[in-house]
């Protein structure tokens, strides 16, 4: 038996997901109080307008197998939210407040993409792999805050980077093909805004559960390990098919 075994993968994943955002918002005028609370990240899927926290992505890794069974890897992914609902949003919040400065005011953030770059260890006891991950994350997120008297309306783009934790298994489905399941953490530390036009500061942080159903496609090597070899339910063909649609 070899001492180890690898091989490359890539594939894609669908996702829901749920988080929130606690933010402050402070005028920058001197003496205004602070107005804080936390927005709920989680959107109704909603079919008619394929909108809501359902994301969908891409990603591609690298596994390690070595003789004892233990499996080292790394993987990196992009994910990209559905279509915005009637509010603006895809996976994101709104809410709405009144400053001492400003009156009534909505303030909402939603994510227009994602991904992460993860190490990945785990054990393949048969032909299962049960394996933790963690790593780096990063979101690219719009903020909106609106006076809703004068309707004055600001907008800003913002790169957010933090870390990412996670757990998950897969399993063979045919040959080539895995199925995995994950669940998948990503937190990301406080970062503030300026709003000039306003005259308002918003500081904000934001945390994500995302749990993922993936397939990955296996480019092996000729010693095809135990592990990750077809599940003997499968015959040995390539009858596998892959389709999506959005209309």
């Amino acid at each position: 038996r070899p001492l180890c075994s690898c091989n490359f993968r890539s594939g894609g994943h669908t996702a829901l997901a749920l988080g929130n955002s606690n933010w402050t918002a402070n005028a920058t005028t001197a003496g205004a109080l602070p107005v804080s609370g936390s927005l709920d990240i989680y959107r109704s899927p909603n079919a008619f307008y394929e909108s809501g926290s359902w994301l969908m992505g891409v990603q591609g890794g690298y596994n390690y197998m070595l003789h004892n069974r233990m499996v080292l890897g790394v993987e990196a992914d992009a994910t990209f939210p559905t279509f915005k609902d009637l509010s603006g949003l895809s996976t994101g919040g709104i809410t709405s407040f009144t400053s001492p400065t400003l009156g009534a005011v909505t303030y909402s953030e939603t994510m227009l993409a994602s991904g992460t770059v993860r190490a990945r260890i785990g054990y393949a006891p048969s032909n299962w792999l049960f394996y933790a991950t963690g790593g780096f994350a990063w979101t690219y997120n719009s903020q909106d805050l609106t006076q809703l008297g004068p309707g004055v309306d600001e907008s800003r783009l913002l790169w957010r980077i933090g870390w990412a934790a996670g757990v998950g298994a897969e399993v063979p489905i045919a040959p080539s093909w895995t199925l995995k399941a994950e669940y998948l953490w990503t937190g990301f530390p406080t970062q503030t805004v300026d709003y000039p036009g306003s005259g308002q500061r918003i500081s904000s942080d934001l945390s994500l559960q995302q749990f993922r159903l993936g397939l990955n496609y296996r480019f092996d090597d000729p010693s095809r390990p135990v592990a990750l070899s077809p599940s003997r339910f499968v015959p040995a063909m390539d009858i596998f098919a892959v389709h999506g649609q959005a209309t």
